[in-house]
């Protein structure tokens, strides 16, 4: 997989969904990670669209199989809103793919300061915006665990 060539990340892209704007707008997200990062999220994370009641979400990935390669060890499926889209939404991509970078998994146990080392990571691989927000963040781990 070479990730200096747009046409193989289209191609290696696992999307289920209708929306084209919201698929350009998970690789323009993927696009901005570093090397490793985005190798990860185009070989383990399947991302798709849902409609309008959700923000984002990671789920470990033996509830699903991978729509390319029809596996489901360490595939994550990241589960996003159609309608955010922009600088906020790559951000919330970037923070879904920390929580699968992270093996963050929502079927298990987590860490209680979860959303805090997503949007950490996020962060220190140039995002910013909510997802990206360790204060945030910090609230939202402390709201999980009242």
């Amino acid at each position: 997989m070479e990730f200096g060539n747009t046409i193989n990340m289209v191609e290696d892209l696992a999307y289920v969904g209708e929306n084209l704007d919201t698929r350009r707008e998970i690789l323009a997200a993927i696009r901005r990670l570093p090397v490793d990062a985005k190798r990860f999220a185009l070989d383990r994370c399947t991302f798709t669209s849902v409609g309008h009641d959700i923000v984002g979400m990671t789920l470990p990935g033996r509830i699903g199989v991978h729509s390319a390669e029809r596996r489901s060890r360490n595939v994550w499926i990241i589960v996003v809103l159609d309608q955010e889209l922009g600088e906020e939404f790559q951000t919330t991509i970037a923070h879904e793919i920390a929580h699968a970078w992270l093996g963050h998994d929502r079927c298990g146990e987590l860490p209680d300061d979860c959303e805090e080392q997503a949007a950490k990571l996020a962060k220190s691989w140039g995002f910013t915006g909510h997802g990206a927000d360790e204060e945030k963040a910090r609230a939202r781990d402390r709201e999980a665990t009242q």
